[in-house]
């Protein structure tokens, strides 16, 4: 709700889910293992389960929400340890569908019909961005867009930023009639 309030000019919108974003997050996150918490429980407690669209959508909030609020930033450390040792098989690659929040090491399953190309690319894209934001850095993104299409309208995701700069990078072959293209974003917001 927040994003969608900032990318449809919707300041009420956006100011309204600001700080209760900022109160999921303190629920969510558990301090003694740096991770989020998969759901509220019964009788109040959380479950403590890792589950990794869950724990992405969680950790993007966080980082979407530093941009406003840079105290948000403060799980990003922890959470990014508790992602990488639990969440990535740094044997055979790809990512853990569930992980065990007191057990770093293999997950289990790392197949789903919308996992991979969805949850882990967009968690990877998020968090790409408000890191460079946070270092004061570019952002370098890559488009496919139809062949006659302006690429005026490039945006850093559901962010807002500068162009500083681009480069055609010729024909999509896979994408036959679209053209590629590198842009570098900064100011980001």
């Amino acid at each position: 709700l927040e994003r969608i309030g900032v990318v449809a000019g919707d300041a009420p919108l956006a100011s309204w889910a600001r700080p209760r974003l900022a109160r999921l997050l303190e629920r969510a996150f558990v301090a003694e293992t740096g991770c989020w918490a998969q759901a509220p429980g019964a009788g109040g407690q959380l479950d403590r389960g890792l589950t990794w669209w869950s724990f992405a959508e969680l950790d993007q909030a966080a980082a979407t929400l530093a941009f406003a609020d840079r105290s948000a930033a403060r799980y990003l450390a922890a959470t990014a340890a508790c992602w990488l040792e639990r969440f990535v098989d740094a044997e055979h690659g790809g990512v853990w569908a569930w992980a065990d929040p007191d057990a770093p090491g293999r997950g289990a399953g790392k197949a789903h019909f919308w996992k991979s190309g969805y949850h882990e690319a967009e968690h990877a894209l998020v968090l790409a961005i408000a890191a460079a934001a946070r270092a004061g850095r570019p952002v370098e993104l890559h488009f496919a867009l139809p062949a006659a299409a302006s690429s005026a309208e490039t945006r850093p995701y559901l962010f807002a930023g500068r162009v500083a700069g681009r480069r055609d990078l010729g024909p999509a072959r896979a994408l036959p009639g679209h053209r590629l293209e590198r842009v570098a974003f900064v100011d980001l917001r």
